[in-house]
């Protein structure tokens, strides 16, 4: 078994190098995507950088985008939870609760949850965009509705999509890489580090917000903070990070396959138009009930398989 180089460091120490890991991982990867694409795809990226990364009619510049992304995300969530454990433990798919057991009936509900609570994901979403900050922050709310707009542009012109190799390559970047890297981060790594100083519950609201907020969409952070928070709770129930990459992949594959199927006005992208529907009132308690079940389900079979396997140990 191997010796990891920090096991016995401080806090604080493995705190630090993580920050500094983190940040070099991500400056390399996204180089290492700029040069990928000029290489690869279009070497006219440093003629005029510039105007090439701004003009978003150019299919290049939306591909150069796409390109730094999936290079920015693994650099920035994937490959780090992977060093880190690497260097922190004895075994890194055990330190990242990469469990071999897997319940498919939990696992199996753990999507359905994520299907299943999408009127009160939009209604969330829809309180969301009602708040309003202080007069005395407006420039602030300026901003930020101006990068929601830019994000929101950016996000269409990614899913405006017409071919199979378009939906795959968009269900890698859009849904795949996020999830197996943002639950890696947030929950093998954060939410299992503070639990370890703190209230299990304390632990799983903190790294909900820290999932939320750095995403940087005010306008959406109520319910990524929401999902934050479900997922967590699945993480400390079922101690497998496998159920919450699956979880979040179809939240987030959801939106690619509705854009690809039927089209990008199928995404709302103005919550506010959610309770416009007739039957809004039914939506909303069918899926607060639903919703309720199959978490109770998952809380439920999860304790089950954890009872058995102490049983058996």
């Amino acid at each position: 078994m191997k010796n990891p180089f920090f096991a016995n460091t401080s806090g604080g120490v493995k705190f630090l190098f993580s920050i500094v890991l983190i940040l070099l991982s991500t400056i390399i990867f996204t180089f290492l995507g700029t040069v990928f694409f000029a290489i690869f795809i279009d070497s006219n990226i440093f003629t005029n950088y510039s105007n090439f990364i701004s003009d978003y009619s150019s299919p290049s510049t939306i591909s150069f985008l796409k390109t730094t992304q999936i290079f920015q995300s693994i650099g920035l969530f994937v490959l780090p939870p992977f060093l880190i454990a690497f260097l922190f433990s004895k075994n890194t798919f055990s330190y990242l609760e990469f469990s071999s057991k897997i319940n498919a009936i939990t696992l199996l509900l753990a999507g359905v949850v994520m299907l299943s609570a999408l009127p009160l994901i939009n209604l969330t979403a829809e309180i969301n965009q009602s708040l309003n900050l202080p007069d005395s922050l407006s420039e602030i709310e300026k901003i930020m509705q101006d990068a929601e707009i830019r994000a929101e542009k950016i996000t269409k012109l990614f899913l405006n999509v017409n071919t199979i190799g378009s939906l795959f390559i968009n269900l890698f970047m859009m849904a795949l890489i996020p999830a197996i890297g943002e639950e890696l981060t947030f929950r093998a790594l954060i939410q299992k580090s503070l639990s370890k100083k703190m209230n299990i519950h304390i632990a799983i609201f903190i790294s909900a917000f820290i999932f939320s907020f750095i995403h940087f969409q005010f306008f959406g952070f109520l319910p990524r903070f929401l999902m934050g928070i479900f997922f967590g709770y699945i993480f400390y129930w079922t101690s497998n990070i496998w159920i919450t990459i699956f979880a979040h992949f179809v939240n987030n594959s959801s939106a690619v396959l509705f854009a690809y199927f039927f089209g990008i006005d199928s995404i709302a992208t103005d919550a506010s138009t959610f309770s416009n529907s007739e039957y809004y009132i039914t939506y909303i308690f069918s899926s607060l009930i639903l919703t309720s079940f199959f978490i109770y389900l998952i809380f439920y079979f999860s304790k089950k398989t954890k009872s058995r396997v102490i049983n058996i140990e």
